[in-house]
Parts: structure tokens; sequence; C-alpha cells
């Protein structure tokens, strides 16, 4: 899951007390093991670079730009053979401006390239999915006559929370995970993306 949302091991690493290159080789490992996953992060670093931006869902067209980019590509282009000849034998390790320049850029793309690529998709699909449930299930409340009887609380990240009376348990148990995996399924089509309906008396998360 942290691999989905961007992490390089280094917060796998401090949630589960274990060594940072030991997380990181955990990580490693399983992008090696989900070719489709490396391949579908090395192919929108590809695509951000060149673009600077990210595609959250190629069916909507929602994107998320590279606020830096247009610097960080002008400075891309200036380093070319010659200024890393330089750089290796010159500056590497010295800790002087140029290397200090050096860090600043290769910063500035692993937050994107490294943290970015896989998270936007992720959470922005995720996010589409939400609205399109929410607004497909708000239907239904309006159609069907529970207007001002099922009320909706609060959206929280895949979740939609809703309060109705505990005869309506088992109809609006059913109901929002139908319409939940109605929505999933119109954004992802290769799998099904199951949701798991909670009744209580408090809010379960």
């Amino acid at each position: 899951m942290a691999v989905g949302y961007g992490s390089d091991g280094t917060s796998i690493a401090t949630n589960i007390g274990m060594p940072v290159e030991k997380a990181k080789a955990m990580v490693a490992n399983l992008l090696k093991g989900m070719p489709g996953m490396a391949a579908f992060k090395k192919r929108t670093i590809k695509f951000l670079k060149q673009n600077g931006y990210i595609i959250i869902h190629p069916m909507t067209g929602h994107r998320v730009y590279w606020p830096e980019w247009s610097e960080w590509k002008a400075e891309e282009s200036r380093m070319d053979r010659t200024f890393w000849n330089n750089y290796t034998m010159f500056h590497k390790g010295t800790g002087d401006d140029i290397e200090k320049l050096v860090r600043r850029h290769n910063k500035k793309s692993h937050d994107w390239f490294g943290k970015n690529v896989l998270n936007y998709p992720i959470q922005g699909g995720s996010a589409l999915v939400l609205k399109e449930a929410a607004a497909n299930l708000f239907q239904w409340i309006v159609k069907n006559g529970y207007f001002g009887t099922v009320l909706f609380c609060v959206f929280v990240h895949d979740e939609i929370c809703i309060e109705f009376p505990k005869e309506l348990t088992d109809l609006m148990s059913s109901k929002i995970k139908e319409i939940m995996e109605k929505a999933a399924g119109k954004f992802y089509k290769k799998i099904p993306i199951p949701a798991e309906p909670s009744a209580g008396d408090y809010w379960i998360h």
C-alpha cells in the first residue's frame, strides 16, 4: 500500500521500525515482482518529464501539474554530458555550489518522480469514484423518497458516511455497496473493486 502511495521505503522503515536500506530493498523487490506497476511508473515518469503533468485518469482527462516543471526542465536541458563529466571530475563530493545545485535538482525530481507518479493516479482516481458514487446515491435517495431520511454526514478518503433509521439498514447497506461498486466499474474495468458497507451506532472507520 505504501509503495502505491509513493513511498520509497523511508516511511515504511519509520512505521515498522526497520533499517531504511532494508525497507528500500523490500520496495525494489516488490516493484520487481510487480512489473506492471513498475512499467506504469516508468511510463508516467517519462510523460511527466516531457509534459510537466500527471494524468489522473485518461477517461476524464483530470491532471495535476508539477509547479516547478518549467524551471526543472530548463535546468535539466543545461545538464548535458559535458556538465556531468565536469561534475564527476571536479565537483562531486566537494559540497560546492555545483554539487548543491545537483542535489536540489535531484530532490525536485525525486519528490515528483518518486512520490507522486503513483500517488496521484491512485488517490485522484479514488476521488473520481467517490464523487460518482455520491452523486448517484443522492439521486437514488431523492428518486425513492428518502430525501431528509437518509442523511449524508461526511466523506473521508474512499468512504461515504450516512445516517438513516435502523429499519433501513439492510436496504441501505445493499444499495450503497451496489452504487459504489458500479461507480468503480465505470472507471476501472479490468478487475472488480469491492465495497464493504458497515452499519453501527457510531462512525466505524
